[in-house]
């Protein structure tokens, strides 16, 4: 008896981790991430893809000192960030793609199969109009196959 109410208690805890609060009915917004299709390992071509986020908030929830999301999930865009690769100085890109800037898609054509390519400083924003921006994470590091 006492192993089913632990194991109950164990799988009731899990079920609210991180998202409750002591109320039980307000969320907390996570801190936005960049989402990488293959990990810490992607090929020149999946690189200039669009840089993208996962939702941070859903629709229908209510968030802790926020709001109620009520038209559509949370989703950050980038708005900006830096990238290197190794080697080679850091290059600005205003956008979310590494073809935002010829620089940046310079740099990466000068890179080759297991170089490191670096994004830091990365900005995201909310809403359409970019004037609100966040920082998404310290910094990335993704190798070239």
């Amino acid at each position: 008896m006492k192993k089913l109410l632990f194991t109950l208690a164990l799988l009731v805890s899990f079920g609210s981790f991180g998202q409750l609060d002591s109320n039980g009915n307000e969320y907390t917004l996570p801190q936005p991430t960049l989402e990488f299709e293959n990990g810490s390992e992607m090929s020149k071509e999946n690189l200039m893809k669009e840089l993208k986020c996962p939702p941070i908030g859903f629709k229908g929830r209510k968030y802790r000192g926020l709001f109620e999301v009520t038209k559509k999930d949370l989703i950050p865009k980038v708005v900006s960030f830096d990238v290197s690769t190794t080697g080679q100085e850091l290059v600005a890109v205003k956008g979310n793609s590494i073809g935002d800037s010829p620089a940046a898609k310079n740099l990466l054509d000068k890179a080759k199969v297991g170089d490191i390519v670096f994004f830091r400083n990365v900005l995201g924003t909310l809403n359409d109009n970019n004037k609100s921006t966040f920082s998404i994470s310290p910094a990335y590091v993704v190798i070239i196959k």
